[in-house]
């Protein structure tokens, strides 16, 4: 699939509540493969939203429903603090990428990149 094909694709929580559609997908260009996808939630045409940040390995694609599942409860998911359009943080920092992934309880990507194709989930049928 292309990325942009990904774009506005609705994220399911583990407990299968909307938490959100898939606003930006983010690419990690010296280890060639996907970092995070970036939700968006709330507001209204884009004023108001929140953004959060998801670790690519806490999301599978669900080819029957056409949606994303995130391994996480939607309590958790809406947790996380967030960030608005804005104010980015930086994906850059290491410190900023090893607490989002504790936060959902994965191994950072970069410490499991193997290939050009690492990070890259199959799909899920349900």
């Amino acid at each position: 699939m292309a990325a942009s094909d990904l774009l506005n694709t609705t994220v399911l929580s583990s407990d299968g509540q909307k938490v959100g559609k898939v606003s930006h997908i983010v690419v990690d260009v010296q280890s060639s493969c996907i970092a995070y996808a970036v939700l968006s939630s709330g507001g209204f045409f884009g004023i108001g939203e929140t953004l959060q940040a998801l670790p690519w390995n806490v999301l599978t694609f669900n080819k029957s429903q056409k949606c994303f599942r995130v391994h996480a409860t939607a309590a958790r998911v809406k947790g996380e603090p967030g960030f608005d359009k804005n104010h980015w943080p930086v994906m850059a920092d290491a410190a900023w990428g090893v607490s989002l992934h504790k936060y959902y309880e994965r191994p950072p990507y970069w410490l499991s990149v193997s290939g050009p194709s690492a990070g890259v989930k199959g799909t899920e049928n349900e």
